[in-house]
């Protein structure tokens, strides 16, 4: 059991930091795209001041996606409680990010409590939204499935049944 769980736990980070990384590009870019940036400063420190950011995002990112991945490497017991439990998942992830950057003294990480709250639900909403959207796709695929199965069960009982009445012929 522990062994499975451990290796579950690997192949969710593995399906899971790639897509962290690239949560944390599109956070991050929105830096990229202030057109005061770009008259106040040249653009070798605009980048330098993006890779921070970038560098910062990376880390709130990878600590959503281990909270989700050790949420997904274990069975979920009621599966009603899947979609709330990744809810909660991801806002931990979001609030252990944002505390480690604040706990490593990163000079942009919050500086009140507001501004952490609003990170952490800005982190929440967009991750969220983005879980509930693939839940409720392979949940959809998982349906899909099993239709198709039904359908191919019904096809070879319906050829079983012709060849029966061939035989009686």
């Amino acid at each position: 059991m522990r062994m499975t769980r451990s290796n579950n736990l690997l192949r969710s980070l593995r399906q899971l930091l790639p897509l962290a990384a690239l949560f944390a590009l599109v956070f991050s870019s929105q830096y990229l795209f202030q057109p005061f940036v770009w008259r106040h400063w040249p653009v070798d420190i605009v980048l330098m001041g993006w890779i921070e950011i970038l560098r910062d995002r990376l880390l709130v990112a990878a600590c959503v996606v281990a909270a989700v991945a050790w949420l997904a490497s274990g069975p979920v017991r009621r599966p009603r409680l899947q979609k709330p439990a990744t809810a909660a998942a991801i806002a931990l992830g979001a609030s252990s990010g944002e505390a480690l950057l604040v706990a490593l003294g990163v000079p942009s990480a919050s500086s009140t409590w507001l501004e952490a709250v609003e990170r952490v639900v800005r982190w929440s909403v967009f991750t969220g939204g983005l879980a509930l959207i693939w839940l409720t796709w392979s949940r959809a695929l998982t349906a899909e499935a099993a239709a198709r199965d039904i359908s191919q069960a019904q096809a070879a009982a319906e050829r079983q049944r012709n060849a029966l009445r061939l035989q009686a012929l």
